[in-house]
């Protein structure tokens, strides 16, 4: 049994102790932050299929057939959001190759995932009023979530040139400072301010090494948002949105569709983008709302300049949600050539 199945076995049953805490009412919820920080199905699933792919790449011990075949079985079960069974496969590929950068990511990815589905599954139970059951699921969630780091960071170990951990790093610490939940930390604790943070260093360990990575683009300008650098959060939303319409150009116009298959599938990746580009637009809203309330109370205390300075902001942060929204709404007609 490898050493991560001995981990899980002592961990099992280990947590922090006390009370599962009570989640936040809606409004505060929203004030908290969360929104797409969570990577869409497709675009992971993508990373996960590159992994496979890097695994396989000449006169690597990863060539072995069936350390493969796990990652072949893993990646897919990932895709359909069976994330427990990911993790299974992962763990037999390491096993088989304990170095594989591609199933420790793998691995490290589906952790982030399940422990985030026994956030959500803690809370429904404490709801429900069964607070025994919402304490176990809240213990497993912080068991393999510590797990996840511990792989996130031996891949960066392995492979510190390649920036694949790192933007699934950077994603980890994201989800977690924009919980909408009072878990793993209540919104009001600084810990989630660090854990921002660190999602904005290694995102931006991404973004300078790889620029075209549209994806940590996205989530290093919303963590900007959540830290108050808006301007700063802008240039990267700006990138992501390009990439975003181009994305949308190509589905419309160049994407096969020969076949049932391919259509449903272009539509798909379609919506999923429609969906991501409006969580944005609602989290721009809920940063402007906030942008705004900062210039009335400059305004209203005599600072300003610091009423000025924010106006300045709100207009250009009105200009990008315009961008974003102007963006969705674009008809197919109106991307064909003429």
């Amino acid at each position: 049994m490898s050493e991560r199945k001995n981990e899980e076995r002592r961990t099992k049953n280990k947590g922090r102790g006390g009370r599962v805490p009570r989640p936040p009412s809606p409004d505060i919820t929203r004030k908290g932050g969360g929104g797409p920080g969570e990577s869409s199905p497709a675009p992971l699933f993508l990373v996960l299929c590159s992994l496979f792919f890097f695994a396989g790449c000449a006169g690597s011990p990863d060539q072995d057939s069936k350390y493969l075949l796990d990652l072949r079985l893993a990646a897919d079960y990932y895709k359909r959001g069976k994330y427990e069974e990911a993790m299974r496969k992962y763990e037999d590929a390491i096993e088989k190759n304990p170095k594989g950068y591609g199933a420790i990511v793998g691995l490290a990815c589906s952790d982030r995932e399940w422990g985030l589905k026994k956030f959500e599954e803690a809370e429904n139970l404490f709801l429900a009023k069964k607070v025994d059951l919402a304490k176990k699921e809240f213990d497993k969630a912080v068991a393999v979530h510590a797990a996840a780091q511990k792989l996130f960071q031996k891949a960066i170990q392995l492979k510190p040139e390649e920036m694949i951990a790192y933007r699934e790093l950077g994603s980890f610490y994201y989800k977690r400072a924009t919980s909408p939940w009072n878990f793993p930390y209540r919104l009001d604790d600084p810990k989630r301010q660090k854990e921002r943070d660190l999602a904005i260093e290694y995102l931006g360990k991404v973004v300078k090494k790889e620029p075209d990575t549209m994806y940590a683009q996205r989530d290093l300008g919303l963590a900007l948002f959540a830290a108050g650098k808006s301007s700063q959060g802008r240039v990267h939303l700006e990138i992501y949105l390009a990439k975003a319409a181009e994305g949308r150009e190509f589905l419309r116009k160049n994407a096969p569709k020969s076949t049932p298959d391919q259509r449903e599938e272009a539509e798909k990746r379609l919506r999923a983008i429609d969906e991501d580009l409006l969580k944005i637009c609602d989290m721009l809203i809920m940063y402007l709302k906030e942008l705004e309330e900062k210039q009335a109370d400059a305004a209203r205390t005599g600072a300003t300049e610091l009423a000025d300075t924010l106006q300045t902001e709100i207009l250009a942060v009105r200009n990008l949600l315009g961008k974003y929204r102007e963006t969705r709404e674009k008809k197919p007609e109106e991307n064909k050539s003429g």
